[in-house]
């Protein structure tokens, strides 16, 4: 019977399932691997996918623990609950706000052939843009923020 070999973060996450091709692989059971990853021999017949899905090691009790599905993408498992990202979260749309600005940048040209009213339209849309990382209380996705419409 062939072992696969759980690599496991500090955290408790599966990170990487090795299937070696023989039992002379030199992986020692509760060791660390180069990065700081405790190595668990696990059965042959242990669905990987759930467990690096569905379960996470706890160090303090050595045993396995069920844990919900992640809830979103912005999420990160922080060793016993799942955490908001809200650094990537910032960074996501102040990369979306970034490409909203550079699409209308040629709306503040001196050549720009806009009416003053339409260019300052334009530039009160610029502002709000600029504004959008001000108020992001309660923002859980990039998908949450309400985006000012540019001018028709």
């Amino acid at each position: 019977m062939r072992d696969k070999i759980f690599f496991i973060r500090i955290n408790g996450e599966v990170d990487h399932v090795f299937h070696p091709a023989s039992s002379q692989h030199g992986f020692i059971d509760g060791d660390t691997d180069s990065n700081g990853r405790l190595i668990m021999h696990m059965d042959e017949h242990v669905d990987a996918d759930d467990y690096m899905m569905n379960k996470y090691w706890d160090f303090g009790s050595s045993q396995w623990k069920d844990r919900d599905p992640c809830p979103g993408q912005h999420y990160f498992w922080n060793g016993s609950s799942w955490e908001l990202d809200s650094d990537k979260i910032i960074e996501v749309i102040r990369a979306q706000r970034h490409r909203l600005l550079a699409r209308s940048d040629w709306t503040q040209l001196p050549d720009s052939p806009l009416s003053t009213d339409m260019r300052n339209a334009w530039a009160g849309y610029r502002q709000e843009l600029r504004d959008i990382t001000n108020n992001l209380e309660g923002v859980e996705s990039p998908e949450d923020v309400n985006w000012p419409e540019p001018p028709a």
